[in-house]
């Protein structure tokens, strides 16, 4: 029986700031093609809290030509929350413990969570670099887990990375690969975890 669920934070709640930002900056990466490699090792170490976002900032910054200062008011400034996962969580919280699992900088995490409002959604919040894992590591998925005080059978995890998504499922944990809000909503109906309205209700 389902008792909590879990959401990744960038990239199904939130627009993901880095993938973002490389897209946007794509003709001065490609140009460096070393890089992405160099890049993505940074970006896993902070995600590992081994250095801290202003390290990945200064990265960026040098390989785009911009200062870490304009590369972090970039990144921060986006305004992808998505209203409907917002509304699929706050119809979910009454009956399930919600968790957050997400790849992160802890003090950007915060600085989020605080300034979309949305960090009362959350019963449990897991972030990456405070803890020294990441997705897809099982420790991480065991750690939210235990810390939600449920087995791996009554949570349900909903990832936007396919990776992700099949790590948490090789645990015994029912998890659905995020496309999309609606979609999101039609799975969990599925699982019997969302009542279908009646047509007649408004």
């Amino acid at each position: 029986m389902t008792t909590g669920i879990i959401f990744d934070c960038f990239g199904v709640l939130y627009n993901d700031a880095t993938t973002d930002f490389l897209k946007h900056h794509q003709a001065s990466l490609d140009a460096l093609p070393a890089s992405y490699a160099h890049l993505a090792k940074v970006n896993d170490e902070v995600d590992r809290g081994k250095v801290g976002g202003e390290v990945y900032y200064r990265e960026l910054g040098a390989a785009t030509g911009l200062t870490p200062r304009e590369v972090e008011a970039e990144m921060s400034d986006v305004s992808g929350l998505d209203a409907g996962v917002v509304a699929l969580i706050r119809e979910l919280k009454p009956r399930y413990q919600i968790g957050m699992l997400t790849n992160a900088d802890a003090l950007f995490l915060q600085r989020f969570l605080d300034n979309q409002d949305v960090r009362e959604l959350f019963d449990v919040v897991v972030v990456s670099s405070e803890i020294g894992f990441i997705k897809p590591e099982p420790e991480i998925v065991t750690i939210i887990a235990e810390r939600m005080g449920k087995k791996f059978d009554e949570l349900i995890f909903i990832d936007d990375k396919q990776m992700n998504v099949v790590a948490a499922q090789r645990l015994g944990i029912d998890s659905i690969l995020f496309h999309s809000a609606a979609q999101t909503r039609e799975e969990l109906q599925v699982r019997g975890c969302i009542v279908p309205k009646n047509p007649s209700q408004k």
